[in-house]
């Protein structure tokens, strides 16, 4: 189950003049919560919480831009059972992924999307989003020698540090009738360093939600 709350509003001037005013409209800034409780049966129980401040804006008809300067998000394994624990003493790039960590940095989303105009053969949509985690503090935290003798907190709780990279990349071919063959190629690549061992089980990359693939 989740929960999801935006607010935007219109913005005239943008930190070092990302966007500006165009035929396609003022820049929104955007501010944002997010709130997910899973529950995986016969495994575990998880909450998820997600505070993230940004803009977006477009530079055409068909390219739209999205960067949360800021995207804080908390993790918390609430509750596990016996055959769990079992997988999670079995494997450490497991259990170390569902260790309570904080996620802090930029996302920055890319999309280009001409599906609207229908009376094309052809249609493509395109999504790129790269993200970073725990590099500023860590960078901090180094400078000021804190730390050193093992991993780096934030608020009293180790945060992840890792790069992600994600493509959604679709081709529609349109026949008559309505109908549509859809080729979809969705890569992501997701590496984690400094602070971390592993990438974060919610950080990591999956086909048809977290109780499938």
């Amino acid at each position: 189950i989740g929960f999801f709350t935006e607010y935007s509003y219109p913005i005239k001037g943008t930190p070092f003049g990302l966007a500006k005013r165009s035929e396609y409209g003022l820049p929104r800034g955007v501010l944002t919560g997010k709130l997910d409780i899973t529950d995986r049966r016969d495994y575990f129980n998880m909450i998820n919480l997600n505070a993230s401040y940004g803009m977006i804006w477009k530079t055409s008809n068909h390219i739209s831009h999205r960067l949360d300067f800021v995207s804080a998000n908390y993790n918390n394994l609430l509750e596990t059972t016996p055959q769990f624990d079992t997988i999670l003493s079995q494997n450490i790039q497991i259990a170390e992924s569902f260790d309570d960590r904080f996620f802090l940095g930029p996302h920055y989303t890319l999309i280009y999307n001409d599906t609207r105009e229908t009376d094309r053969l052809s249609n493509y949509y395109l999504r790129f989003d790269i993200e970073f985690s725990g590099n500023i503090a860590d960078g901090i935290q180094r400078a000021v020698g804190a730390g050193e003798n093992g991993k780096r907190t934030l608020l009293g709780l180790p945060y992840a540090q890792y790069t992600r990279i994600h493509l959604d990349m679709r081709y529609y071919l349109n026949f008559a009738y309505s109908q549509k063959l859809i080729l979809r190629l969705n890569p992501g690549l997701g590496l984690a360093y400094g602070n971390s061992d592993y990438m974060p089980y919610i950080k990591q990359f999956y086909v048809g939600g977290t109780n499938s693939l």
